[in-house]
């Protein structure tokens, strides 16, 4: 069996999951709280002024929701796909080495034995 090699390059790659998956999380989170939040009437036009209404000040909150959104997605995705490009890497390289090793012992099979102790009577 290959022995595990870039033990740092792997805990990168998780590294790189699990903050694309907290960038998704944290942009839908964000959406939700921008649609509600700058979409009440109350929070959304507090001095009740004739050139900001609410409808105007509603629209502006469905807007950052779908922006928070689109962007903690696109975010979260260039991350998690960054941590699987770093785990495919590493495979292709596991791959490779392994087939090397297989060549070689096809190539020479008494490389794969240990040495025989002794001459040769």
């Amino acid at each position: 069996m290959l022995d595990k090699r870039f033990g740092a390059l792997r805990t990168i790659g998780r590294i790189f999951k699990v903050l694309g998956i907290i960038s998704v999380v944290a942009g839908v989170v964000m959406a939700v709280v921008s649609i509600v939040f700058l979409s009440m009437h109350t929070f959304a036009n507090p001095l009740n002024s004739p050139m900001f209404g609410a409808r105007a000040l509603m629209g502006g909150g469905i807007w950052a929701g779908l922006a928070a959104l689109l962007w903690g997605a696109l975010g979260g995705l260039v991350l998690f796909g960054s941590g699987e490009v770093i785990d495919l890497l590493i495979a292709v390289e596991e791959n490779t080495r392994a087939s090397a090793q297989l060549l070689r012992q096809q190539q020479n099979p008494a490389a794969g034995l240990p040495p025989e102790k002794g001459g040769n009577g």
